[in-house]
């Protein structure tokens, strides 16, 4: 069974507090950025668990219970863009060997194409992949996803998807904190849809 966890968050958001998104709500005051930075981040979140993509550049940890069993599988991994597995890129694959001692397999022993969609990981040729002890979580995949590291290397239209949710969100505030979990608005909305949907992952 596989389960990611996140390592590293985004060190920015997608857009730009202060020009993009007060010009958008038509506001100049300061005395709501707290709230403008929490409706961004939940937005942006929003945006990647409805196209199953990294937005902005972040470290991910896949878990798996073992390697596939065939050395023709790819292990798929979520969330792309995918930026690096490993290297100067960042990531590692790491796994409980069948003495269950840790290693760090090498990169020069598996491949990467970080072009395909999603993301894909192979031995490399002439490899195998590693035997592993019989534990759960027994191989940790860590790798750095997302468009890249600036808010202009997000796609336009998901930026303005970003905002549309903003604005829906600003405009129909509860007293209670919004969270990933409270946000429903727009899902079903033909413009927010029509501008994400090119970007969709279906894995």
């Amino acid at each position: 069974m596989a389960h990611l966890v996140l390592e590293t968050a985004p060190s920015i958001e997608p857009l730009v507090r202060d020009t993009t998104v007060k010009d958008h709500l038509r506001i100049t005051q300061t005395d709501e950025n707290d709230l403008l930075d929490r409706l961004i981040q939940a937005a942006r979140e929003h945006l990647e668990d409805d196209t199953r993509r990294a937005v902005i550049t972040q470290t991910w940890n896949l878990y798996l219970d073992a390697f596939p069993s065939s050395s023709a599988t790819p292990i798929l991994l979520p969330l792309p863009a995918l930026q690096s597995v490993g290297g100067d890129g960042g990531g590692f694959i790491k796994y409980y060997d069948q003495n269950n001692v840790l290693q760090t397999w090498s990169t020069d022993d598996y491949q990467v194409s970080i072009t395909s969609l999603p993301g894909r990981i192979l031995p490399a040729h002439g490899e195998v992949w590693p035997t592993t002890y019989g534990i759960l979580d027994a191989v940790q995949i860590q790798f750095v996803c997302g468009y890249g590291d600036a808010v202009t290397d997000v796609p336009e239209k998901l930026r303005q998807a970003m905002l549309l949710l903003i604005g829906s969100m600003y405009e129909n505030r509860e007293s209670e904190v919004l969270t990933r979990e409270k946000l429903v608005v727009l899902r079903g909305e033909a413009a927010y849809t029509r501008l994400i949907m090119a970007e969709r992952v279906w894995m």
